[in-house]
C-alpha cells in the first residue's frame, strides 16, 4: 500500500525496485491535492488507484488488470484528451454514497471497453434506507423496496413510501437504498466512437428482504458499437429470503453522429426472473436518440423482462419528483413491452406511442395523453390501456382522433 500526500512527486517508471502484483495486492492512494494532470499517456496495469481528486490525461489512458476509483466532486472528474481503453480485468468506479462523486468522464477520442472490462458503479449509490425513493433498511417483512426510474414494491406512491425521481433524458441520479446500497451514476461524453464489448453497470446491491433501486447511465457519444451491456437494473440476484423487488434505474444514450446502437444491450429491469420475488419492482427507463433526431425526439423504452408487477407498481411519466417537466417529454416516443406497467401522473403530450403486447399496460389515471402523429393501427390495442376516465388524443390532418 502506497499513499501520496500534498506536493509529492512519484516517478513510477524510474523506480527500479518498485513492483506491482495486481489490483488486490498493490494499492496507490492520492489525496489532499487539488488535481492531478498527466502530460502524456497513462497506462494502469496490475495495481489499484484510489484518487481523491480529479484527473486530466493529455494522451491516451489504458486500464488493464487494474482498478481505478475516485472521489472527486469536481465535474468532470476524469478528462482523457486521447483514447480511453478499459481492457479485460480492468475496472473503473466512483466513491460510494454521495451523488457529488458520480463517475463523470470526458473522452476526446474513442472509448473502448473490452469483454471482461467494466465501468462499474453497481452498489455504489445511496446508502441503505436513503435517497428520494428510499426503501426499508431494516430487512423486515413490511418492506418497502426502493425506487428510482420504476417503483419498488410494495404499495409505493403513498405517504411515506418510495417515489420515482430523476431525468429520463439526462439521468445522473443514484439509485435509492433499501437493505442494500442503490446503484451509482455514470456519465460519459465521448467525441468519437464508443466500442462496448464489456459492461457499463450501475445496478443495485444484492438485497435482503427489500431490494435497492438501480442507478443511472448517461452516455453521449459520436457512434456506438459492440455487443456489451449497459445495465441499471435492480439486483440480478435475489437471496431466497427476498420479498420485495426494487425499481429499475435510468439509461440515456445520445448519438451525436451515428444512427445505430450496434448490438449493445440496455437493461433497466425491476425484476430478476431467475429467482423471482413475490412482489417484483417496476422497470426503469431507457432513452435512445440518434444523430438524425433533435434533442428530446428520441424513444423512451420501458421493458420489464417479462415479469408482471402489481397494478400499483409502475413506471411513472413524468417522474414524481426531480425529473423532466411535461414539456421536456413532448417530442419523445413511448415504447412499452414485456409486462411494462406505465402510468401517467399528469396530462402529457408525446410524439408517438407503441404498446407492443397484451401483457403491457398503460394507466392514464384520468389524464389525457395527446400524440402529435396521426392514428396508426400498429400502436397497440385499447385493452392495453386502463383509461379511468382518461383519453388518448391523436392528431389527424388538423383535427383530432380520440380513443376511449
Amino acid at each position: 500500500f502506497l499513499a501520496l500526500n500534498t506536493n509529492t512527486i512519484l516517478d513510477w517508471v524510474a523506480q527500479p525496485n518498485l513492483k506491482v502484483y495486481g489490483p488486490a495486492q498493490s494499492i496507490l492512494m492520492a489525496q489532499n491535492t487539488n488535481g492531478v494532470s498527466l502530460s502524456s499517456d497513462f497506462s494502469m496495469a496490475n495495481f489499484a488507484l484510489y484518487l481523491f481528486t480529479n484527473l486530466a490525461v493529455t494522451g491516451d489512458m489504458l486500464v488493464s488488470n487494474a482498478t481505478f476509483s475516485f472521489a472527486a466532486p469536481i465535474q468532470p472528474n476524469l478528462v482523457v484528451q486521447g483514447n480511453l481503453h478499459v481492457a479485460t480485468n480492468g475496472s473503473m468506479a466512483h466513491w460510494i454514497g454521495n451523488e457529488n462523486y458520480r463517475f463523470n468522464c470526458q473522452v476526446g477520442g474513442n472509448l473502448t471497453i473490452d469483454a471482461g472490462g467494466s465501468i462499474n458503479a453497481s452498489g455504489l449509490g445511496f446508502f441503505p434506507g436513503t435517497g428520494p425513493g428510499r426503501g426499508d433498511p431494516q430487512n423486515g417483512n413490511t418492506g418497502p423496496a426502493a425506487s428510482h426510474g420504476g417503483l419498488g414494491a410494495p404499495n409505493p406512491g403513498v405517504a411515506g413510501q418510495p417515489v420515482t425521481y430523476g431525468s429520463i433524458l439526462t439521468p445522473t441520479n443514484f439509485g435509492s437504498g433499501a437493505v442494500s446500497y442503490g446503484g451509482g451514476a455514470i456519465e460519459v461524453h465521448v467525441a468519437a466512437t464508443s466500442t462496448i464489448n464489456g459492461t457499463v453497470s450501475a445496478k443495485a446491491g444484492t438485497p435482503g428482504l427489500a431490494a435497492a433501486a438501480g442507478g443511472s447511465i448517461y452516455l453521449v457519444t459520436g457512434w456506438l458499437e459492440g455487443d456489451g451491456t449497459l445495465d441499471v437494473s435492480s439486483p440480478d440476484f435475489y437471496p431466497t429470503s427476498a420479498q420485495y423487488g426494487g425499481g429499475g434505474g435510468r439509461i440515456a444514450v445520445i448519438l451525436s453522429n451515428g444512427v445505430s446502437f450496434g448490438s449493445v444491450a440496455m437493461k433497466a429491469y425491476g425484476c430478476y426472473p431467475g429467482r423471482p420475488v413475490p412482489f417484483p419492482g417496476a422497470a426503469g427507463t431507457i432513452y435512445k436518440q440518434t444523430a438524425t433526431q433533435a434533442g428530446g425526439y428520441g424513444t423512451i423504452l420501458v421493458d420489464n423482462r417479462g415479469v408482471a408487477t402489481s397494478t400499483n407498481i409502475t413506471t411513472q411519466l413524468p417522474a414524481f419528483t426531480n425529473g423532466d417537466s411535461v414539456a421536456d417529454l413532448r417530442h419523445a416516443t413511448l415504447v412499452a413491452t414485456n409486462y411494462a406497467n406505465v402510468e401517467l401522473l399528469n396530462d402529457l403530450t408525446m410524439r408517438d406511442l407503441f404498446l407492443l403486447d397484451d401483457n403491457t399496460q398503460l394507466r392514464l389515471n384520468g389524464h389525457t395523453l395527446t400524440l402529435k402523429v396521426p392514428y396508426h393501427d400498429d400502436w397497440g390495442a385499447t385493452n392495453r390501456v386502463v383509461y379511468d376516465g382518461g383519453l388518448i388524443v391523436w392528431a389527424v390532418l388538423g383535427s383530432v382522433f380520440v380513443v376511449r
